[in-house]
């Protein structure tokens, strides 16, 4: 270490005399320093002209990140989501066959079908609005041009003529934290009141008309232009509260002279919930028909040129009593000296019960059995007018089996007694008619 010592100190001292001999002036110094700073200077300028992108570069579009790349994801039975964008679409199809054979006591048996299919658009604007479309081509309505009933038997058909129309539109915007929900556009006012989880769709559930809604409502002439408003306050999460309108003509004119109006509020009490998810719905609603009705006279009295309004109640309850069996029940009045503005049987009272059982018992927990009764109530004025008074009764048998994700096949069997209110042979053609078929209804 020493050895090596000696030559370093002698090296720096030669170096320090020479530089001490050789020291510049003061001018030179600054000379020299002003020349760094220029050659500082231009390393820096070529440093920044090489980090910069050329325009070309920046004209090119940067690489699709895999978030933002388009995709579609697909869930059986439920649809096609596409994300970005909150775009889902549903298309799904119902085929129904039915058959009689011993139609109001005709001695022809008869035999029809029906389909629609349904395509459905839903896209969510926003965090707190969704806007809906459907196009839903279909054609014939099976039997029941064959039958002559207060209600018939087939409440999926539209004997559209297989034309796709825009069946329904609308757009629903939350607001006050989702405590109230704006509907508007094309809908179906029997979506809107006396809805029922076990027997308000006729696409799995129920067939017969008096099994989807209530026969003793006079509901618009179509799907029509509505407004449908929903309160349910967060601090009563058991209450919910439905104001609506609807065009009652469907005629898209004069929308205010011929509207039905309906209010309904829902108790959702929470009966059995310990066993199982749902709480049960309980609705109570009353409803406005402001078309002008004809009124009803005896037989043998003048024409009443009284133009009235039509107006009536009614109740629909859904309730689950654990994770298989559930039971449902409706009941509904109407005034009952109007003719409808659409023609028809004036039904007083109407009330139909029953209930649903999952499979679950028998190792298919994934189908269901479905059993309704009921009975429909001609006012006594309308029999007064010289028409069959008895009442109507209604009953109906299905089975949906869930052969995949994506496809579902339902027997089903309906009986009518004293059907369009004809109790005996002197009223005109009576008898119980059996009516028995099948539906499919597949799901993409």
């Amino acid at each position: 270490m020493k050895t090596l010592a000696i030559p370093l100190i002698f090296i720096f001292c030669l170096f320090s005399a020479q530089a001490y001999a050789a020291a510049p002036s003061n001018a030179d110094l600054l000379k020299e320093i002003e020349s760094l700073k220029g050659r500082v200077a231009e390393l820096e300028a070529r440093l920044t002209q090489k980090e910069a992108p050329s325009k070309k570069e920046e004209a090119k579009p940067q690489k699709e990140t895999e978030a933002s790349k388009p995709s579609l994801k697909h869930i059986p039975g439920q649809g096609y989501a596409i994300e970005p964008g909150g775009i889902v679409i549903k298309p799904s199809g119902t085929l129904v066959v039915q058959a009689t054979p011993d139609p109001n006591r005709t001695d022809t048996a008869t035999a029809g079908g029906s389909y629609v299919f349904y395509i459905d658009f839903l896209k969510q604007i926003g965090e707190n609005g969704n806007a809906f479309f459907r196009l839903e081509p279909g054609d014939g309505n099976t039997i029941e041009d064959d039958l002559t009933v207060f209600s018939n038997v087939n409440h999926n058909a539209h004997d559209a003529g297989s034309e796709v129309s825009l069946r329904k539109f609308w757009y629903t915007q939350y607001l006050l934290d989702k405590q109230l929900r704006i509907t508007c556009g094309k809908l179906d006012a029997a979506h809107r009141i006396d809805q029922n989880v076990y027997a308000n769709n006729d696409d799995t559930k129920f067939l017969a008309d008096i099994f989807n809604n209530s026969p003793a409502i006079e509901w618009p002439a179509d799907y029509s232009l509505s407004l449908n408003t929903i309160i349910a306050p967060e601090k009563m999460k058991f209450l919910e509260f439905a104001l609506n309108y609807f065009d009652g003509d469907a005629e898209w004119s004069n929308i205010f002279d011929h509207a039905v109006y309906a209010a309904q509020v829902n108790i959702m009490p929470g009966f059995f919930s310990d066993s199982v998810g749902p709480t049960g719905n309980y609705r109570f609603y009353a409803w406005l028909n402001s078309r002008n009705h004809a009124m009803l006279v005896d037989v043998g009295q003048p024409a009443n040129t009284d133009k009235k309004h039509n107006y009536g109640f009614g109740l629909s309850l859904d309730q689950p009593l654990n994770d298989i069996y559930g039971i449902f029940g409706r009941i509904g009045w109407q005034r009952p000296d109007l003719i409808p503005a659409e023609g028809g049987a004036t039904l007083e009272w109407s009330w139909s019960a029953g209930g649903q059982m999952m499979g679950t018992y028998w190792g298919r927990k994934d189908d269901f059995l479905g059993l309704g009764i009921g009975q429909i109530f001609p006012s006594e004025d309308y029999e007064d007018a010289g028409n069959p008074g008895s009442t109507e009764g209604h009953a109906e048998l299905y089975y949906s089996i869930k052969t995949n994700d994506y496809l579902t096949i339902c027997p089903d069997l309906q009986l009518i007694w004293n059907p369009n209110g004809v109790g005996s042979s002197s009223e005109g053609n009576d008898g119980t008619i059996f009516v028995y078929g099948a539906r499919a209804h597949l799901a993409f």
